[in-house]
């Protein structure tokens, strides 16, 4: 039973994953007319943003949990983020162009 146990740890250790501690830089350009929530440009950050919402080719997504202070136009943000757990979403109308959701969860 021991010999058995042994083999155990070493698979065990190769499925804990690390969270993604890539920092992304953007862009606040305004907020979006569904939600009005921060809509943001990643421009060559772009790549990060499909690996997290699974839109490819997307350069905008709005965000939520950006801190108040961070939301005007214009404005640099540096930034980690998820996307969104299925009770994190955010309902809007859809009058307007979707944009893929992103969860800040870190920002300096």
């Amino acid at each position: 039973m021991k010999p058995a146990a042994l083999l155990l740890i070493p698979l065990l250790t190769l499925n804990c994953t690390k969270s993604d501690t890539t920092w992304i830089h953007a862009t606040v350009v305004g907020k979006d007319g569904n939600c009005h929530l921060p809509l943001l440009d990643f421009g060559r950050d772009y790549p990060y943003i499909e690996k997290i919402t699974g839109v490819k080719g997307q350069h905008f997504c709005i965000a939520i949990n950006l801190p108040p202070a961070d939301t005007a136009t214009n404005t640099q943000i540096e930034f980690q983020a998820t996307a969104p757990g299925p009770d994190e979403g955010v309902a809007c109308i859809t009058l307007y162009l979707n944009y893929p959701e992103i969860k800040i969860t870190a920002i300096r």
